[in-house]
């Protein structure tokens, strides 16, 4: 169950809103937007596996009192390949919101912990995060607030910036972080 007011699930019924917010969100640098049909197929993969897999829903959006989606966090379990091994990570695809509002990002942070205690840590699975983050908005927000969430429930965590690159008009991270 959903601990945070305002954030549900996300699924691949909310593929149109969620392109429809990537549109207005990354306005600024449209070689940010995936498009609607990669959502779509991203939002349809991630259930998918997590059904099949029987994993949980890790995706997220916020939803105002207006009933509109104001945010959302793409994230799901995946492998990452380093130094010829794949290691499992929770794979944070994207998080965005409207108007640049650090306050539903750390509502979709906050929950995006209570769910990983629930269904990782709390059963031993100390599965690190992984994300390439935006330097401008998502990077400070999720580094900071993923770390934060993490200490406010005891748990320690190591940050490991992997590189960085330019897309667009924006330097970008890639992030790991390993709960202890």
């Amino acid at each position: 169950p959903i601990k945070t007011s305002g954030i549900k699930y996300l699924t691949f019924e909310d593929s149109l809103q969620t392109g429809y917010l990537e549109e207005i969100i990354y306005h600024d640098n449209p070689s940010l937007i995936t498009g609607w049909t990669v959502i779509e197929n991203t939002l349809i993969a991630k259930d998918i596996n997590n059904s099949a897999k029987n994993r949980p829903n890790m995706s997220l959006k916020h939803v105002n009192s207006s009933g509109q989606m104001d945010g959302y966090l793409i994230c799901y379990e995946g492998r990452l390949d380093s130094s010829n091994r794949k290691e499992p990570i929770l794979y944070i695809s994207d998080l965005a919101t409207k108007q640049r509002n650090s306050i539903v990002g750390g509502k979709l942070i906050i929950e995006l912990i209570e769910q990983y205690i629930e269904h990782y840590f709390s059963k031993g699975k100390k599965i690190p995060f992984y994300f390439e983050a935006r330097e401008e908005t998502s990077y400070k927000i999720v580094k900071n607030s993923l770390i934060k969430a993490l200490n406010k429930k005891g748990i320690e965590a190591d940050i490991e910036e992997l590189g960085s690159f330019r897309q667009g008009s924006d330097k970008m991270y890639r992030i790991k972080i390993t709960p202890k």
